[in-house]
């Protein structure tokens, strides 16, 4: 049972009507609690010299969480309006903001300030859990894509063989398909949605070479295509060059008739 252990309705200390509550260790302040300042404002909490901890006695940074989360988040953050989460640098403008977590043009996670995001496992957008360190279950735009093929990070380099990308190519079946995008409705349901406005040229992963697929079967590595049709091409290429070649020394034994 919780019992009253103090009530406070002061016009110096706090300016505010303040009741705490104890029990079982638990501190409850029914009011608005100012730290460091005695005008807390509108907000229930403002601290304005120091640091706040939360399950520690030596915070790190002005506000500091720490301990397990129980069953539960170790934080949660539940706002009836637009807005979650938001940080920015002091003294810039609206724009400038750091990091960004709010619904005001739709569920958004924003990271701003030119800086570096960084996530130490994998991200999946659209999709969880993700099998790659980022997998995205949609289109991404880019104006640019790099694959890492530097000697540097490669070992067992080895010449492909035109059999080798021969056999692979041959073993390509182009088909033209539609995508399906699972969905959660507003009933918590997953649905399948097919995009049919757009039409898509490719390869079934588990109808090609494994050369070309992720261990999965799941995925196509562009890259590995386009080796194999670089080589067939290159080959190609060199046949037409010596046919070429017979051509003109036939062409130039029937002139000499």
């Amino acid at each position: 049972m919780k019992k009253k252990i103090l009530s406070v309705f002061a016009a110096g200390v706090f300016a505010i009507s303040l009741s705490l509550f104890a029990a079982d260790g638990d501190l409850i302040v029914d009011g608005k609690v100012g730290i460091g300042t005695t005008e807390p404002g509108s907000t229930k909490l403002a601290v304005m010299d120091g640091s706040l901890g939360i399950g520690t006695t030596s915070p790190w940074g002005l506000f500091h969480v720490y301990g397990s989360g129980g069953s539960g988040f170790l934080a949660n953050i539940e706002n009836t309006g637009l807005y979650g989460l938001y940080v920015k640098t002091a003294g810039t403008s609206y724009g400038h903001d750091l990091l960004r977590v709010d619904d005001y043009y739709g569920p958004r996670f924003w990271v701003f300030g030119g800086g570096t995001a960084y996530i130490a496992n994998s991200l999946g957008i659209g999709i969880m859990p993700p099998n790659e360190k980022l997998q995205v279950m949609g289109n991404v735009r880019a104006n640019a894509y790099y694959l890492n093929s530097s000697r540097e990070c490669k070992v067992n380099i080895a010449d492909l063989s035109s059999q080798e990308a021969l056999v692979s190519f041959m073993a390509l079946k182009p088909v033209k398909y539609n995508f399906k995008e699972r969905e959660i409705n507003e009933l918590g349901v997953e649905e399948i949605i097919i995009e049919e406005s757009r039409l898509y040229m490719g390869f079934i992963a588990e109808d090609s070479p494994d050369f070309v697929t992720s261990s999965d079967k799941k995925s196509i590595n562009l890259s590995n295509i386009v080796a194999l049709l670089t080589k067939t091409v290159q080959e190609q290429q060199a046949t037409i060059q010596e046919q070429e070649k017979r051509i003109q020394a036939l062409e130039a034994k029937r002139t000499k008739k």
